[in-house]
């Protein structure tokens, strides 16, 4: 349930952040959103501080950004991953020698290279390249055109997106229309990586060609077929998939593009440093309105928590129907349309307040009725008891005032009274342990057969008396069987 909130993983720092914000905003006697201001601006500060000395944001999960959580929260994760890739670039480059042209970063940490792109190496060309940013060998296979054993390059890796990253490509590429040109714009635009792949693949192979890649990085579309001939042999022939093999084929246009380039000497597909101040502008420009709404989904989900943790605790099963409830008001706020939240949140602390009331109610009752000497089996009556008191308006007391819970109501009556009076009432005590009543009430009830005792059937009586100072009331419901009369 808590994913349909997008929300972020319990006790991370999002969350804790969250949490010290509400903690501001319910103190009574300070500018609240002004303070949120000031912490925010702590915040972002610190971690504009962890991107230039390369120390990994605190209570976040490693890796790419996570779709599934807060938009806020993928924006940390993102620049978790701009600090440790800028930390591995830095080290590899401090632990990398190289013996001809050495390469020097710029200040950006961008590496440039000079390239002609009129270059077409020939098959000549091809043999006396050695090479390079081998990783391992790609099982058994070998060149189509040579001997030589097929060897998997050393990529770059994928570039991390958030979500607000995503739309953002999503909103570029559909702006470009939908003609012919637009669409083969997008397709380059979208080839990057398939380019870098191809170029690290031909600097490990340099007597590679497009079908040996396509084995490599798509073996789906390389096709193996056998035939029988005529002298019962078999015979095997190779082939690429229909797709591959359409004219104007993208990867064929890419192929002829791509270059013998190491993945050590090519431009770095994701760009740490733009990235990260990208994302810490975007923070330090946020008004404390729009920190609060961006936070709103992990506030709820702080709020299910407790609620959820008060529940458990409780051991009753129809505040579980009254989490769900809740809940299901929560999910309705993140996915709502904007003119209708306002509505949704206030109908949302209607919920809210209605379930605090009820466990607060059940805390009172247990604190009240529950002695510490319970077994599981009366704890367990105790719990409908107190079931019974939220949903019925009387309930009865089994055994009355001998009962177990007779003699907890009683006890609630003598911890109650006051004290002023004891050292002069010491003889009423003895007698009545209760205070002085405002005023009493009886209650006769009774079922007999009238108006006839022989024929007539038991029907149910009634009266009720109440006593007061000034005050005298005498009401009666009295019932007959008419049936034979």
């Amino acid at each position: 349930r808590i994913r349909q909130l997008k929300s972020v993983p319990k006790d991370s720092f999002v969350y804790r952040v969250v949490v010290c914000f509400t903690a501001i905003c319910s103190l009574p006697s300070i500018n609240r959103l002004r303070s949120v201001a000031h912490l925010w601006f702590d915040i972002v500060q610190e971690l504009r501080t962890c991107w230039e000395t390369g120390k990994m944001i605190a209570g976040l999960e490693s890796g790419s950004p996570n779709l599934s959580f807060s938009k806020l929260y993928q924006n940390l994760q993102m620049l978790n991953c701009c600090i440790e890739h800028r930390v591995r670039h830095e080290n590899d480059s401090a632990t990398t020698t190289t013996v001809d042209n050495p390469i020097e970063p710029d200040e950006d940490g961008d590496q440039f290279f000079e390239c002609s792109s009129n270059i077409s190496p020939s098959k000549s060309n091809l043999t006396e390249l050695q090479p390079e940013g081998r990783l391992k060998p790609c099982g058994d296979l070998k060149l189509l055109n040579s001997n030589e054993i097929l060897y998997v390059p050393v990529t770059q890796e994928c570039p991390p997106a958030t979500e607000d990253m995503l739309d953002e490509q999503t909103a570029v590429l559909t702006s470009l229309g939908s003609g012919e040109d637009a669409t083969l714009l997008r397709a380059k635009m979208q080839s990057r990586s398939l380019l870098s792949d191809m170029e690290s693949f031909k600097a490990a192979n340099p007597l590679g060609t497009i079908e040996d890649f396509v084995r490599w990085y798509s073996p789906r579309d390389w096709i193996e077929t056998e035939e029988v001939d005529a002298d019962g042999n078999i015979q095997k022939h190779y082939s690429l998939s229909p797709r591959m093999q359409l004219p104007d084929n993208l990867w064929v246009e890419v192929w002829q593009q791509a270059r013998p380039i190491p993945v050590r000497r090519q431009k770095r597909l994701f760009d740490d440093g733009k990235e990260a101040e990208k994302i810490l502008q975007k923070l330090s420009s946020l008004s404390p309105g729009e920190i609060l709404e961006q936070l709103i989904p992990v506030l709820l989900h702080t709020v299910y928590d407790r609620i959820a943790k008060e529940i458990e605790e409780m051991e009753e099963s129809n505040a579980v129907a009254l989490l769900e409830t809740l809940n299901a008001k929560e999910v309705l706020i993140v996915k709502g349309k904007d003119e209708r939240k306002k509505k949704l949140q206030q109908d949302f602390i209607v919920c809210l307040t209605s379930v605090e009331q009820y466990i607060c109610r059940f805390k009172s009752f247990k604190e009240k009725l529950f002695s510490p000497d319970l077994n599981h089996k009366e704890k367990e009556e105790m719990i409908k008891v107190v079931t019974e008191l939220h949903t019925r308006p009387e309930i009865p007391v089994k055994g009355a005032a001998h009962g177990r819970l007779g003699k907890r109501l009683a006890s609630l009556f003598t911890k109650t009274k006051p004290t002023t009076n004891q050292a002069n009432n010491d003889s009423t005590e003895a007698k009545n342990q209760f205070m002085t009543p405002a005023g009493k009430e009886y209650i006769l009830r009774a079922s007999i057969a009238r108006p006839s005792n022989l024929r007539s059937r038991q029907s149910p009586q009634r009266m009720y008396c109440m006593l007061a100072q000034d005050e005298f009331r005498l009401c009666g419901a009295f019932s007959e069987d008419t049936t034979f009369f």
